[in-house]
C-alpha cells in the first residue's frame, strides 16, 4: 500500500518508439542551412519578435491563434541554445512542412542577425524602423510643405484683396474729385448766371429809371414842373356855355378874389381820369419787364 501513490510507466524520451520517429523525421524533412547556426537567447530581444512572430503565424493559419504564438514563443525562451530542427519538427503538426520550413527560415534568420546585434535587435527591423522613420519624416515634411503652400496662397490672395481695395479706394477718390469739379463748375456757371440776370436786372431798372418809373413801380418824382398835356378841345369843351350877361359890368372872381376863368373846373375834372389811366398804363409795363 505505500507505493498505491506512485505511478509506473516511461517518458517520451524513454520510449524509443519516439525517439525512432523523431530520428527518421530528422532525416526525411528538409531543413534550411540557416538552421545549422547556433543562437544565443540571451543576447537576443524575444519581445521585438513577438509581433513578428504572431503576424506571420496568423497569416499561415488564417487566424489568431495564441496557443501557438506562445508554444513558439516557450521554446525559444526555455533554453539558452534552441534545437531549430525541433522546432520545426513540433511546428509541421500545426503548420504542415511547407510552411513549418518557410517559417524557420526566416525565423533563425532573424534570431541570428539579432543576436549579431548591440541592441539585440534584427537589422532587418531596424532598417525596417528607419524606413518608417524616413516615412514619416517625409510625410511631415510634405504636411509643411502643404502648410506653407496654403499660407503662400492665402498671403496671394490677401494681397490681391488688398491691391482691388486699393484700386477701389483710387477709383472712388477720383469719382469724388470729378464729382466735387463738376459741383464747382455748376456752382460756378449757377453765379456767373445770377450775376448776369442781376446785370440784366439791374439795366431794366436803369432803363426803367429813365423812363421815370422807379423800382417799386412807382412813378419817380421830378423837381422839375409837371407840363400836362392839354386836352383835345373837343373833350372838354364839346360846347361853349352862354355867356351871362353882367350887367353890372364886373368879372366874376372866386372866393380867393382871383377871375374865375369859364370852364376851370369842368377841364381838372376831364384830366384826372386821364393822368391815372397813363399811370396805370406805365405800372403794367414796369410788372411786366420784371415778370420777363
Amino acid at each position: 500500500m505505500a507505493d498505491a501513490g506512485f505511478f509506473r510507466g516511461t517518458s517520451a524520451d524513454q520510449d524509443n518508439r519516439f525517439v525512432n520517429k523523431q530520428k527518421k523525421l530528422l532525416k526525411t524533412l528538409k531543413f534550411a542551412p540557416v538552421l545549422e547556426k547556433k543562437v544565443c537567447m540571451s543576447r537576443v530581444n524575444l519581445d521585438t519578435l513577438r509581433p513578428w512572430i504572431t503576424t506571420k503565424v496568423t497569416e499561415m493559419l488564417g487566424v489568431e491563434d495564441d496557443v501557438l504564438i506562445e508554444f513558439i514563443c516557450n521554446q525559444l525562451d526555455e533554453e539558452e541554445n534552441p534545437d531549430p530542427k525541433t522546432m520545426q519538427i513540433n511546428l509541421t503538426g500545426f503548420l504542415n512542412a511547407k510552411n513549418a520550413f518557410s517559417f524557420m527560415h526566416q525565423l533563425w534568420d532573424l534570431l541570428t542577425s539579432a543576436q549579431e546585434n548591440i541592441a539585440g535587435i534584427p537589422a532587418a527591423f531596424l532598417e525596417q524602423k528607419k524606413e518608417e522613420i524616413k516615412k514619416r519624416q517625409q510625410e511631415q515634411e510634405r504636411i509643411q510643405a502643404g502648410l506653407k503652400q496654403q499660407e503662400e496662397e492665402s498671403k496671394a490672395k490677401e494681397k490681391d484683396k488688398e491691391d482691388r481695395d486699393d484700386k477701389d479706394r483710387d477709383r472712388k477718390d477720383r469719382r469724388d474729385r470729378d464729382r466735387s469739379r463738376d459741383r464747382d463748375s455748376r456752382s460756378r456757371d449757377h453765379g456767373s448766371r445770377d450775376r448776369g440776370s442781376r446785370g440784366d436786372r439791374g439795366s431794366k431798372h436803369s432803363d426803367e429809371e429813365h423812363d421815370g418809373v422807379n423800382g417799386s413801380g412807382d412813378r419817380k418824382q421830378s423837381t422839375s414842373p409837371k407840363i400836362m398835356a392839354r386836352p383835345a378841345k373837343w373833350d372838354w369843351e364839346p360846347h361853349k356855355p352862354a355867356q351871362p350877361d353882367n350887367k353890372d359890368g364886373e368879372d366874376k372872381k372866386d372866393e380867393d378874389g382871383e377871375p374865375k376863368s369859364p370852364g376851370g373846373d369842368k377841364s381838372l375834372h376831364l384830366l384826372q381820369p386821364l393822368m391815372q389811366r397813363r399811370m396805370e398804363i406805365r405800372t403794367a409795363r414796369h410788372h411786366h419787364l420784371l415778370d420777363r
